[in-house]
């Protein structure tokens, strides 16, 4: 849905991301962003291209660490130097302030946040926040105790999604401006699609 709100708000046709390290954790939220692109220009008709991840052959744009400001601006400068206007940094949290604020100073640049709503914590980048991906740990927690009281817990691997409330988006706070009426109905529609199970999403 991050990618699908990225494609729809840009201006230029292309879209960035970055990370920090190539693990599963990091490219899996680049290759949902990546999807949700993709998704856009096939409902809509148009070439949004996606900057810095792609998934068939499993190269992206890195830093090489989860740190700092300094290479989140300079990776985030980058990417719009090569055109993209919405940037999803997956690279720790200094490095997308770093990036956040590099947007805030250039005209019609915005990030998406990950992993928990930088809207809230970063008040005073909100204004090129489009939104946030957010891992909703405290409702796998919650799970996780109330299976373990109920003698009900299996170990191993375990997917969490937006069924299960476990991730999604951080309430869009920018105005109508940026991300219109229509775009937003648009997003609400794909996430009762993805409820229902009539919208599938591939998980890398």
């Amino acid at each position: 849905m991050a990618g699908y709100l990225a494609a729809a708000v840009s201006k230029s046709g292309k879209i960035g991301t970055f990370g920090g390290i190539p693990f599963a954790s990091v490219t899996s939220f680049m290759s949902g962003y990546e999807q949700g692109a993709h998704y856009y220009n096939l409902v809509h008709g148009t070439s949004v291209e996606v900057l810095g991840w792609d998934s068939s052959t499993s190269e992206g744009y890195f830093i090489g660490e989860f740190c700092c400001m300094a290479e989140g601006r300079q990776h985030l400068e980058e990417l719009v130097s090569a055109g993209a206007d919405v940037i999803f940094p997956v690279a720790g949290a200094a490095a997308g302030r770093g990036a956040a604020l590099a947007a805030q100073e250039s005209d019609g640049i915005y990030v998406i946040g990950v992993d928990f709503d930088w809207a809230i914590y970063q008040p005073d980048l909100s204004d090129v926040i489009l939104t946030s991906v957010l891992k909703h740990y405290d409702t796998t927690i919650k799970k996780a105790a109330e299976a373990v009281q109920a003698g009900k817990f299996v170990g191993g691997a375990y997917v969490g999604d937006i069924t299960t409330d476990e991730v999604g988006l951080a309430p869009i706070r920018v105005s109508a401006d940026v991300v219109t009426n229509s775009v937003r109905e648009e997003l609400e529609h794909i996430y009762q699609q993805i409820l229902r199970g009539s919208l599938s999403v591939d998980i890398p």
